[in-house]
């Protein structure tokens, strides 16, 4: 499906790129080299287009081109954005049966069932699973499987992240994500007032690349700025309409529907990863990460890894590993107080240090609390490097760290919240005012706007380049 943008017609010569973009360091635990830039142009806007979004694209219409929460797309029944149908295009077959789909879902879902050991780390199960979602989970009719039509799994978002282009490993253009809430046995996601929630407290997010590629359709350069064109051609449509609605069923189908696997996505899905945070099925909020692996047989699997850029927490805890922490935060200084350190999976002697889940203790957590400046750091460059690593960190960007996460009142430890059928969902004070300008301004510069905006397009964010979030 070839689908170019009207705009795309409308290329100002200042904004010709020659040659290669070079490549970059940013956003390492969730990005990569982007390719074909030197298509870029292609899809450049005008000079007018791009003095009509204001300075660094302030004037780009979030709700219509960056976090889609209204009800008339994320209740819209087509089944481009469903649970299932998501699924579906994970699996090899273009047409999985029944027993499949349940196979598949049962087995993620399982990670929860047993301890399970993620770079040396033991991520103790929880099992409430069972019979808070296993079990819960309508069956098709006669049978034990899931009925993955009545997936209970509500869409509370559809997510433009371009800003999170750049760096190593298959990136690309940045990310395109679903963010969904899981409901309780009767159907009932949790309300606005925490008092009032449910048992279930639970999101999970499917976050795609954004390919650059010719793979998901021949013959079609799928350049940064012809995702940010798709992306951006949804402002200039009326909201609600199915025209709009459409528009964005394309750009879906584009980084989330099946394609030839590849060297790139050898499972033939362009997934990045499947991540979840939930306190449903035990007291403290826990947020796992899922990639999609190859599984026995042919099969495919949803296989739990580590949490990005979050040491395990031992390393806060327990003083010995504490000081291990430190130390690497010293090595590191110079990254760590840019923003743009990565934590890698061990430290020096094969010691694990990337943890295999976050777990945030409290609300207001913290990395390092009451942990003095280290020789090399003074205590403002301290303050800042515990800064650093901590809004990076899983747990802690749900948390103290994000403080302006707690604010709205309406999702503590969620960015985005369950909702109501008909009511969107509330967004913290991060994403909304916090991380807005910097998400504009990334967007701003794919569609070849600003200073050297197409040498610029493939920058890490300036705001924080490592940052998953």
């Amino acid at each position: 499906m070839m689908f170019r943008s009207a705009t795309a017609a409308r290329i100002s010569s200042f904004l010709l790129l020659t040659g290669s973009a070079a490549a970059f360091v940013g956003h390492a635990a969730c990005s990569s080299t982007v390719e074909d830039e030197t298509v870029a142009s292609a899809n450049a806007i005008s000079q007018s287009a791009c003095a009509a979004l204001g300075t660094s694209g302030s004037a780009i219409l979030e709700q219509k081109e960056l976090v889609i929460t209204d009800p008339s797309v994320v209740d819209d029944p087509r089944a481009n954005w469903s649970f299932k149908t998501l699924i579906k295009n994970m699996l090899p077959s273009a047409a999985p049966t029944d027993v499949e789909l349940d196979a598949f879902v049962r087995a993620w879902l399982g990670n929860w069932l047993t301890n399970q050991t993620v770079n040396g780390f033991v991520v103790p199960a929880r099992t409430a699973v069972a019979v808070s979602v296993i079990d819960a989970w309508p069956k098709i009719a006669g049978t034990t499987r899931l009925d993955l039509d009545k997936a209970p799994f509500r869409l509370l978002a559809i997510v433009n992240r371009m800003d999170l282009r750049g760096g190593t490993g298959p990136k690309e253009a940045g990310e395109g994500r679903f963010v969904f809430g899981l409901l309780d046995a009767q159907g009932q996601p949790a309300t606005s007032t925490p008092s009032q929630w449910p048992t279930l407290r639970f999101v999970a997010i499917l976050e795609y690349n954004l390919p650059v590629t010719t793979e998901v359709d021949a013959g079609t350069p799928h350049s940064v700025n012809w995702w940010a064109e798709q992306w951006h051609e949804l402002g200039s449509m009326t909201m609600p309409s199915a025209a709009f609605n459409s528009k964005l069923a394309q750009i879906t189908d584009s980084f989330a529907g099946r394609i030839a696997p590849s060297t790139k996505f050898p499972n033939g899905n362009a997934l990045a990863q499947l991540r979840t945070n939930e306190n449903a099925l035990a007291k403290n909020w826990e947020l796992r990460e899922f990639a999609l692996q190859a599984g026995a047989n042919g099969t495919r699997q949803l296989g739990e890894v580590t949490a990005k850029q979050t040491p395990d927490l031992t390393f806060n805890d327990v003083p010995a590993k504490r000081a291990q922490l430190v130390t690497w935060l010293t090595a590191n200084k110079a990254e760590v107080l840019a923003g743009s350190h990565t934590i890698p999976d061990t430290l020096a002697g094969n010691t694990p240090f990337l943890a295999g889940s976050a777990i945030s203790p409290e609300p207001q957590f913290k990395w390092l609390v009451g942990e003095s400046a280290p020789v090399g750091f003074s205590a403002s460059e301290w303050e800042t490097a515990k800064r650093s690593l901590g809004k990076n960190t899983c747990n802690g960007c749900h948390t103290g760290e994000q403080n302006d996460i707690l604010t709205n009142g309406n999702t503590p430890f969620l960015h985005i919240a369950p909702r109501a059928v008909g009511t969107a969902s509330a967004t913290s004070t991060f994403i909304r005012v916090t991380d807005m300008p910097n998400r504009k301004l990334m967007h701003f510069r794919a569609l070849g706007c600003g200073a050297a905006a197409l040498q610029q397009a493939n920058e890490a964010s300036p705001s924080a380049p490592t940052r998953v979030h």
